[in-house]
């Protein structure tokens, strides 16, 4: 819709597919495809294959965390819905998006990441690195949404934003803060703007699966919708406007 279109051009947007057009400058890796979502509000969408590890999510543009050096912020929000997965637990491990410097081989990744999991956490190593561990959560420890607490157990559209600075990380889902971390921007285990300062690195972008490292967690078959990178901090404000824009 254009006024989702406006909302996103007048907020630093690197990154926009709507996939009305299909996979447009993105690559469908595996066997994934692009469907009809029968919601007015959502139109075509990206229906990814799950139950495999690695081979099937959707490769988007190589320079999308390159912009973000001067704004020393990075946002990234797309709607999901759990789309061919029934079972929480088939899927309660799986990435929605990831970054390494290269195509997995061997059945493994390697340095530099970004992980956004499902399940609310994420990891960050690109010029300094962070796990976002239960020490430097806001709350004094990290809170998990998968499985018996899975937020996209109800089979309907959700809208999933992490945002990023120097010294803080949160994600929020449907606008409601989940989880936010603190860090000092010194030392091991506390940087973060290496995402903004080395995002260049990052030039192999997945949406929906390619999970890290050798793990053996599954890519969901989740159906994807509207993802957006961004070079600024989303507000939550921000973050209700795109999800007003779907109503």
């Amino acid at each position: 819709p254009e006024q989702i279109k406006y909302i996103m051009a007048a907020k630093g947007t690197v990154y926009f597919n709507s996939f009305e057009f299909g996979a447009a400058d993105a690559t469908v890796v595996g066997e994934g495809t692009f469907i009809d979502s029968d919601d007015d509000a959502h139109g075509m969408v990206f229906s990814n294959v799950g139950g495999a590890q690695r081979s099937n999510y959707l490769l988007l543009p190589g320079d999308v965390f390159t912009h973000a050096k001067e704004t020393q912020a990075t946002s990234i929000a797309v709607w999901v819905n759990r789309g061919n997965e029934s079972v929480s637990s088939a899927y309660m491990w799986s990435p929605l998006l990831t970054a390494y410097g290269a195509a997995p081989s061997g059945n493994t990744n390697t340095f530099p990441m970004l992980a956004c999991q499902y399940r609310g956490v994420l990891q960050i190593n690109c010029g300094g690195w962070c796990d976002f561990t239960d020490d430097i959560n806001a709350a004094g420890a990290n809170k998990l949404y998968h499985d018996g607490t899975d937020w996209l157990s109800d089979g309907k559209w959700h809208l999933y934003t992490a945002v990023f600075t120097p010294k803080n990380a949160k994600v929020y889902f449907d606008g409601e803060l989940k989880n936010e971390w603190n860090v000092s921007g010194e030392g091991d285990n506390n940087v973060i703007a290496g995402l903004f300062n080395a995002g260049d690195q990052l030039s192999y972008v997945c949406l929906g699966g390619n999970q890290a490292w050798n793990w053996g967690d599954n890519d969901p078959g989740f159906w994807f919708d509207d993802v957006a990178i961004y070079n600024i901090e989303l507000t939550q404000a921000d973050i209700q406007a795109i999800l007003d824009s779907k109503k």
